[in-house]
């Protein structure tokens, strides 16, 4: 019986792929349990999966500014409120008002449209390939913190969010 090698290792759960069987010279442990390795049908098929359209980029990007603002959206919300009462039942009473704010609503809109952008990108790439991008989110939140917030940007911070940035990367090129 002949086992069907597809290309599922280039982030790509397409049915239709020219599967192609492979005859395996000795049998098939007793488990029945077999690792194949899975390569593209042809150097044609590799390169299309490689070429993204420019556009699919705009679902890595929605996903970021979406990530983005619920951040600072919130973190603008929760400063108007100050530090939430020590007393169980005053802190319930501020939450449920932070919960029917609308900019905290529009955070948590924008957290669900980050999700969805996030499932589109992930139907155009691989996740080691989009996961990457992410990143960006610890640069701008930074950035814009400092600008919006008066956060403090110090040279540890910077470097901290540089190696985050770098050691992503290099992982992702890896």
């Amino acid at each position: 019986m002949p086992i069907y090698v597809g290309d599922l290792g280039l982030g790509t759960c397409d049915w239709d792929l020219d599967w192609k069987p492979v005859q395996f010279q000795a049998p098939v442990p007793s488990l029945h349990i077999c690792l194949v390795a899975c390569l593209p049908t042809t150097r044609e098929h590799l390169m299309q999966l490689r070429a993204h359209n420019p556009s699919d980029y705009l679902y890595i990007l929605g996903t970021v500014l979406f990530t983005v603002y619920g951040q600072l959206a919130l973190k603008w919300q929760m400063s108007r409120v100050g530090p939430l009462p020590d007393d169980a039942a005053d802190r319930a009473t501020v939450l449920v008002r932070l919960f029917l704010n609308p900019w905290v609503i529009s955070c948590v809109l924008s957290a669900v449209l980050a999700m969805i952008c996030w499932m589109l990108a992930l139907s155009k790439f691989q996740l080691t390939y989009a996961y990457p991008f992410m990143s960006l989110t610890f640069v701008l939140v930074l950035v814009l913190g400092a600008l919006l917030f008066r956060e403090p940007v110090t040279a540890a911070r910077v470097a901290g969010i540089a190696l985050i940035v770098a050691g992503v990367v290099t992982g992702a090129r890896g």
